[in-house]
């Protein structure tokens, strides 16, 4: 392959309808090697409301200008986009403002940030009373996490793990995170 063409392949954005939320085609645009779903709020929601009632697993990621940056060099996160994420949320101005200058009909309203995002999700799940799993880093964000969730959505029900690197092995951590997941069958992870 050319310059010229991988240059091409690179630059040159599709845009993909895809019937997926609430029977609204989903737009779908590809661009510098990333693809990203014209998603708001609502589309968002839909989406994870659809999944939970039909008993559906999907991933949903972000992509800012620090994963588009990842993406193009950890193999193991391009591995992660290419097989296992269904959707794609905007989760930074610059990829917005990349769109754009590719040609794509993007807008300040199709970014949503976690910030953005995190109260409305929360709230469809306090009336669900679903099941919200959180996997963190540090163990003392962990164990502080589900009375502070309580405090704001009483009816969540909320379970927490860490990634303890400097107490386990990588397997052993792997399988005792997994297993706690495994056990709570949480809606939201």
């Amino acid at each position: 392959m050319s310059v010229q063409q991988t240059t091409k392949s690179l630059f040159v954005g599709v845009t993909t309808p895809r019937n997926a939320v609430a029977g609204d085609v989903l737009q779908s645009f590809r661009f510098l090697g990333i693809k990203v779903d014209k998603l708001g709020i609502p589309e968002l929601n839909s989406l994870v409301r659809q999944a939970i009632t039909g008993e559906k697993k999907i991933v949903i990621a972000g992509h800012n200008l620090h994963s588009l940056y990842v993406v193009h060099h950890d193999d193991k996160m391009r591995l992660f986009h290419d097989q296992c994420v269904d959707y794609v949320h905007i989760d930074g101005m610059g990829v917005v403002l990349l769109g754009r200058i590719l040609g794509h009909p993007l807008r300040r309203r199709d970014r949503v940030t976690y910030l953005d995002w995190i109260d409305p999700l929360l709230n469809e799940a306090n009336e669900r009373h679903g099941r919200v799993f959180y996997l963190g880093r540090r163990a003392s964000i962990c164990e502080r996490l589900p009375a502070v969730l309580r405090g704001t959505w009483p009816d969540l029900q909320c379970r927490t793990g860490h990634w303890e690197i400097e107490r386990y092995s990588e397997d052993a951590l792997n399988d005792k995170i997994l297993s706690a997941i495994s056990k709570f069958k949480p809606e939201l992870l």
